[in-house]
């Protein structure tokens, strides 16, 4: 089982409020909230519906442009390994195993230099593993991350579709709708 849940810090009357620019210009084209991705049980990041905490400030478009990027990859890829924003020594290592994923989190600091949050080199040494090896479907995987980006732009539509048309969020667009078709 794979599940994403997110939480947007701002509240829909705030986002409707934002311009764009003032979007791109004061808030850097993102917002910000909780989210927490679920493999069988083992998770990365965090989320609690009940709690209104700023201190928990995930970059939300930032991380469905790179899921979005990650299901994208394993298209053309049998390993793809996605860097934690916060912590540049934290992946999350997608190995393809037919239509299957083996889903690893890891430590590993001799790739904190590379500056793509995203790669298919292959992950010869490993400095820990914090979690290893849930197994989900390449199908399930792409399916929630198609799913939960469309309800959050479906979101960011309804409270203001100016913001839409950022910079941020035309990377995120254009990845979703490639992986969007490609489901059908």
């Amino acid at each position: 089982m794979f599940k994403i849940r997110y939480k947007p810090n701002i509240g829909d009357e705030a986002l409707k409020s934002v311009t764009l620019d003032d979007f791109i210009d004061e808030m850097g084209g993102e917002i910000t909230g909780h989210i927490l991705l679920e493999f069988n049980g083992s998770t990365v990041g965090f989320y609690d519906e009940d709690l209104d905490l700023d201190m928990f400030e995930e970059m939300l478009v930032c991380w469905f442009d790179l899921l979005n990027e990650t299901a994208k990859l394993l298209l053309e890829h049998d390993q793809v390994a996605l860097k934690l924003i916060e912590n540049p020594s934290e992946w999350i290592l997608f190995e393809k195993n037919g239509v299957n994923l083996s889903v690893s989190f890891v430590e590993r600091s001799e790739l904190s230099r590379i500056e793509n949050y995203t790669s298919t080199e292959k992950f010869n040494n490993v400095d820990k593993y914090i979690w290893r090896g849930e197994k989900i479907s390449l199908e399930q995987f792409r399916r929630e991350v198609v799913q939960v980006t469309d309800d959050f732009i479906e979101y960011v539509r309804d409270c203001n579709a100016s913001l839409l048309s950022s910079p941020t969020f035309h990377s995120l667009l254009e990845l979703f709708y490639i992986n969007k078709t490609a489901l059908k």
